[in-house]
């Protein structure tokens, strides 16, 4: 797996329109987001089976009285030094300890023992580096590391739904003003808008390659340190139309062939209202808002799930933890994604509706402009030509807002977690008073800032041998 430059004007002009609490994006001519299917495709990532899990601290009870050091002596044959290290008690390791120290270049005749030594120090630098990143860019923590130690069971877990929990977090801590930096696996957000909004799609880029991240690899972008380019990617999406986002990329027939059968046929296993887990980090797969990327007619949706509490801890939930019983709740509910997949009424004319438009524009926040920029923002217009029709909202059996299982009393009687009526952010907006703007200036948001771009700007592991093509565990 290789990565591409990445556009960090494109990526400040996304995170300006990402909303936390439905985790999707605003566009004028509705919402967006990045789903499992996503995953799936982008990056060629198992969606399915058990979450990517574990615990931080407290090694001993759990990897039968193993400590920290002991395990990275029998999984990599060495222990990286403080040196090595971010700080004499933080086990984060530098990218460039696993490439120089477990990756050098293999022999030959090299024995089973050193193979697989090189193909998990490999795995972390993929983890580190391209799927997992933090914002520092640079360093990866020991964490994952007993996740490698049987790569069988490894394969087996949903490291594509880990990766789409874990981004949507550093998309959520994007949107802090103070933030300059941004983790997560950029190249999957970028990827997405590339294929989903036509308007931003690199010329010249036509050749299909799987994973289809990867089509982008000779892609250099200008990353220049002026905001011109923010202000063009800004009042580009200002202007999307209906006919300028792509719903269902996947359904292009050129992929036939190309994309595994096994990525394929996980595409109703991407169609479900769940929790998406990675350690202590819980998210919200909220896709009943984004229908038409499944080729679906979209209703009017019922109010996301409140996660707010879990965005507040952010993952701190006790050093000693082990995750799958402390967030044991969560954990079920994803064991039990099959019995909750969103309802898809197909049509051939995707087009929202009149009501679902006119619902939308009351409240989303879809046209951002900064300072000298008010003469490009027209005002918001329902487009009159719209049907009429629309599905009803599905009951998606939510749990109540902010009720954590795990860390809170139990529901009070006659709580009921249906997620509530088809009212949306339009209650929010009766509760403060009117209608939300449509209009604001973008210097007002958290996010109105160009994202720097990090240590290490384009990651490329193509200077590793790729033994077994190591990467199909994940």
């Amino acid at each position: 797996m290789v990565e591409f430059e990445h556009d960090w004007s494109l990526a400040s002009a996304l995170i300006e329109r990402w909303r936390p609490e439905s985790h999707a994006f605003h566009l004028p001519c509705g919402e967006m987001t990045i789903t499992l299917q996503d995953v799936a495709y982008q990056l060629g990532l198992r969606i399915d089976g058990d979450p990517v899990s574990g615990l931080i601290g407290g090694w001993e009870q759990h990897h039968q009285g193993w400590t920290i050091e002991e395990l990275c002596e029998e999984i990599l044959g060495v222990v990286p030094g403080p040196e090595d290290r971010q700080s004499q008690t933080k086990w984060t390791v530098k990218l460039t300890w696993f490439h120089n120290t477990i990756c050098r270049e293999l022999e030959q005749d090299a024995i089973e023992e050193w193979l697989m030594r090189y193909t998990r120090g490999y795995i972390m630098q993929l983890i580190g580096g391209i799927l997992f990143p933090d914002a520092s860019d640079s360093r990866v923590y020991i964490r994952w590391l007993p996740l490698l130690e049987d790569l069988d069971a490894c394969g087996r877990l949903s490291w594509g739904s880990a990766v789409l929990a874990w981004l949507y977090r550093h998309m959520f801590r994007a949107t802090d003003h103070g933030q300059r930096n941004m983790g997560g696996c950029v190249s999957l957000m970028l990827s997405w808008a590339y294929h989903h909004i036509l308007l931003v799609w690199p010329d010249g880029y036509d050749a299909r390659r799987f994973p289809l991240v990867e089509r982008w690899v000779q892609y250099w972008s200008d990353n220049a340190t002026d905001e011109s380019r923010l202000r063009q990617y800004r009042h580009t999406m200002n202007g999307i139309g209906m006919l300028n986002v792509e719903g269902t990329p996947y359904a292009d027939p050129q992929l036939v062939g190309l994309v595994p059968p096994a990525i394929a046929e996980a595409d109703p296993l991407a169609a479900v209202i769940c929790p998406l887990l990675c350690s202590a980090i819980v998210e919200w797969h909220q896709v009943d808002r984004v229908v038409r990327q499944f080729n679906g007619l979209q209703h009017l949706p019922t109010r996301p799930l409140n996660i707010d509490d879990m965005h507040r801890l952010d993952g701190r939930l006790g050093c000693g933890e082990w995750f799958p019983h402390l967030l044991g709740a969560w954990h079920e509910m994803w064991d039990a994604r099959a019995d909750h997949r969103l309802p898809i009424y197909h049509h051939i004319d995707l087009c929202p509706s009149l009501p679902y438009m006119t619902w939308y524009l009351q409240w989303a926040h879809t046209e951002l402009f900064g300072l000298g920029d008010q003469h490009l923002v027209p005002a918001g217009v329902v487009p009159e030509d719209l049907p009429i029709h629309h599905p009803v909202a599905p009951d998606l059996h939510q749990p109540v807002d902010g009720h954590l299982l795990e860390l809170r009393p139990a529901a009070e009687e006659g709580e009921v977690g249906d997620g509530g009526e088809a009212r949306g952010e339009a209650d929010a907006a009766k509760a403060v008073g009117g209608r939300i703007p449509r209009r604001f200036l973008a210097r007002e948001t958290l996010s109105a800032r160009q994202l720097t771009v990090p240590t290490m700007q384009a990651r490329r592991w193509d200077h590793c041998q790729d033994p077994c093509q190591v990467t199909t565990c994940l």
